[in-house]
């Protein structure tokens, strides 16, 4: 059974204004009895932060500080998360198909400039999606320190 702590009465003098503005906001939530309730709360929450920075180790826990977690609300974020967010692999295909795309575009426009006719089936075969020998250096340049990296 938890033994009832004696009630003390402290006078307490705060000087700092965004301190007692941050206590007038939270009280006018309506959410605390008081501003007496408010600051108690404050200390709860504060005290065993600033017990276990001092001292190295947690207080047992005060009442329900916080609300209530909604887990099912965050269950939800962390599933739409694991929906729209690409792995690795995928954003490796994507940069594979922009470096194609880009580049076959490139050779055509380059093609273009120096009169050089271009076939249909030049640009399906594939033909035109090699790299300038210029932006292939760099490619392989970061493949090397990322090889690196990775070992």
């Amino acid at each position: 059974m938890k033994e009832k702590l004696k009630k003390i009465q402290h006078t307490v003098r705060i000087y700092d204004d965004d301190l007692l503005s941050y206590i007038e906001e939270l009280h006018q939530t309506k959410q605390f009895n008081s501003r007496n309730d408010v600051i108690n709360k404050g200390i709860e929450f504060g005290i065993p932060m600033l017990y276990k920075e001092i001292f190295g180790k947690r207080l047992k826990e005060f009442g329900a500080l916080l609300p209530a977690r909604d887990t099912e609300n965050e269950q939800l974020v962390v599933k739409k998360l694991k929906e729209i967010s690409l792995t690795t692999d995928d954003i490796f295909i994507v940069l594979n198909l922009l470096e194609y795309l880009t580049t076959t575009i490139y050779n055509i426009e380059l093609s273009k400039l120096n009169g050089i006719s271009i076939t249909d089936d030049e640009v399906r075969s594939g033909l035109l999606s090699e790299l300038p020998s210029n932006l292939q250096k760099v490619k392989d340049e970061v493949v090397k320190r990322h090889n690196k990296k990775s070992r």
